[in-house]
């Protein structure tokens, strides 16, 4: 019913009164994935496609519409490796491009994924790691996350902290470390589950060095489980 003049100013679209169709929306610059919004009654704003995991979420302000990242579902068990030598901007999903710290490894398996009811293995390379872990939270998804050293020589891989713990799991957390050696110097726990239903389990091969604090503590509600034989 309107006429092509007033289609034009209110849409800035180009059509005719008898043959309504869009032919380009102007200034808007559109690609194949866009989303069009409304800013006022007669303004369309462009929203440029977001990338894979992302997912639209109203913002703050309840103005317009905007991208936010998801977790990704995990559809297999996966690794994620860490060295002495790595780098924290790596992806860890390879053994030439591992992450630097254990914690960065946490971060992401508990803080981006979902893990689908598969398990998460962190692999350390030989060599001494100067930070250890604090993780408070569950993770995402019914799965195990183990910290892995090495196996024939656990004695190769050692977590040492200076004024700190080496793993702790907090509010819930839950992990299992082997075949690595812990110590701490000056402050700190070696092992600690601090809050109920938090849990670290110590597989196979853990050897405990000389520990400023405790070597293993568990308190609040939280557990240490050995699983098997340590040193």
């Amino acid at each position: 019913a309107e006429t092509a003049a007033t289609m034009r100013t209110n849409l800035g679209v180009s059509a005719t009164a008898d043959t309504p169709t869009l032919v380009s929306l102007e200034g808007l610059s559109l690609v194949a994935g866009d989303i069009l919004y409304a800013t006022a009654a007669d303004t369309l704003a462009r929203l440029p496609k977001g990338t894979a995991l992302q997912y639209l979420q109203q913002n703050s302000a309840l103005t317009a519409p905007q991208w936010a990242t998801g977790r990704e579902v995990l559809t297999a068990s996966r690794t994620y490796y860490v060295a002495t030598t790595g780098n924290n901007s790596n992806s860890g999903l390879a053994v030439d491009t591992p992450f630097l710290t254990i914690q960065k490894a946490f971060d992401v398996i508990f803080g981006t994924l979902d893990l689908g009811g598969f398990d998460v293995t962190i692999q350390l390379a030989d060599g001494t790691y100067t930070s250890g872990v604090a993780e408070s939270g569950s993770v995402i998804g019914s799965g195990n996350v183990v910290v892995n050293g090495n196996a024939t020589t656990p004695a190769n891989v050692i977590v040492s902290t200076t004024s700190a713990s080496c793993f702790v799991a907090a509010a819930g957390a839950k992990f299992e470390i082997r075949n690595l050696e812990v110590r701490t110097t000056t402050a700190g726990e070696a092992v600690v589950a601090t809050g109920n239903g938090s849990n670290v389990s110590i597989g196979t091969g853990m050897r405990f060095g000389t520990s400023a604090g405790r070597h293993i503590l568990a308190d609040y509600g939280g557990f240490v489980d050995a699983k098997a034989n340590y040193s």
